[in-house]
């Protein structure tokens, strides 16, 4: 083999070298953005979940505020199932209730009485999965 055939074949060696190590880094690029376009649509789907879920919440510590005794809106309706715009009016109230950090019970009292027919238990707990 000459010298021109050994240079010949080092350098068609570091290209297939080349080739393959940019291959890996392509791989490696197109999977992690994969994977951050998948976790950004998660993020977005969490961000519009909470939006639907209820009104935009103040950062820092809640502040409780002094408020009436809530006074039935309602007659509880036929059938235990709340009227659509009583499930929506409590679910904001059982938010701005786990906010506050109003005690489990006194808040399921408090949603009964204002919304009858309403799962306060059930809208307790998503506005405090909704919440963190």
């Amino acid at each position: 083999m000459t010298d021109a055939d050994a240079a010949r074949e080092d350098a068609l060696a570091r290209l297939d070298a080349l080739e393959a190590e940019l291959e890996q880094l392509s791989d490696h690029v197109r999977q992690t953005a994969a994977r951050l376009r998948g976790e950004l649509a998660r993020a977005r789907a969490s961000v519009h979940d909470l939006h639907a879920a209820g009104p935009a919440l103040p950062s820092g510590p809640p502040v409780p505020e002094p408020h009436p005794e809530p006074t039935p809106l309602t007659e509880p309706p036929v059938g235990g199932d709340a009227p659509e715009g009583d499930e929506e009016g409590a679910r904001l109230v059982a938010f701005d209730l786990v906010t506050r950090g109003t005690e489990r019970a006194e808040a399921e009292r408090e949603l009964a009485a204002a919304f009858p027919g309403v799962d306060a238990a059930r809208l307790l707990d998503e506005a405090a999965a909704a919440l963190g």
